[in-house]
């Protein structure tokens, strides 16, 4: 069995046998999807963050130049999506249509992936092939959250900005027990959320 197949099946335990054995993490199907991409493709943190964790590389474009970050955000798979970002998921990759993982969080509305890219750092100016922002998509969409976000980061000092941060451990791949810390603008602590 594959790699990319073990993860279409949700097989876990197989995708740990075949990481273990050796197998190429960053080996691609005819779309030019990695494994890492099908995790984002299907919402699975889990598998995602072995594979991370184990070295696959975090922005292997496919043919359409997706990543595995811009396909959790077209989706709003939040929790492989917050792993990606916390790895250290390039967040300004572009795909073909020229559409961002923050482009396409804010175009779909999904808030919290969204929410956690601008948190990150990304580049909020970039323009798609449309000459469109993830700020226009949100408002014409009427996604205040994100909106509102990309506003009040555009007003905040660079001094008051931070990354988000996750140690993810090569030796424990489970992080059930990881906290996802998020601060407001204060850098007063706000939420703690487990990634997987």
């Amino acid at each position: 069995m594959s790699l990319i197949n073990a993860i279409r099946e949700k097989d876990y335990k197989k995708v740990l046998e075949l990481i273990a054995a050796g197998a190429n993490l960053d080996i691609k199907d005819k779309g030019g999807r990695t494994a890492l991409v099908y995790t984002s493709l299907y919402g699975y943190s889990k598998i995602g963050l072995a594979l991370i964790s184990a070295g696959a590389n975090l922005d292997i474009q496919d043919k359409a130049g997706m990543t595995a970050l811009i396909w959790a955000s077209l989706y709003g798979y939040s929790k492989i999506g917050l792993v990606l970002v916390s790895a250290g998921a390039n967040l300004d990759i572009q795909g073909k249509d020229g559409r961002t993982a923050l482009v396409y969080a804010s175009l779909y509305g999904h808030s919290k992936i969204g929410l956690a890219l601008i948190s990150a750092g990304a580049n909020l100016d970039i323009q798609d092939k449309d000459g469109r922002t993830a700020l226009i998509y949100a408002s014409y969409n009427g996604q205040s959250k994100i909106s509102k976000a990309i506003e009040n980061w555009k007003q905040t000092p660079r001094s008051l900005k931070f990354n988000i941060h996750v140690h993810i451990s090569k030796n424990n791949i489970d992080t059930s027990k990881t906290p996802f810390l998020l601060l407001d603008r204060n850098n007063i602590e706000k939420e703690i959320k487990c990634l997987v």
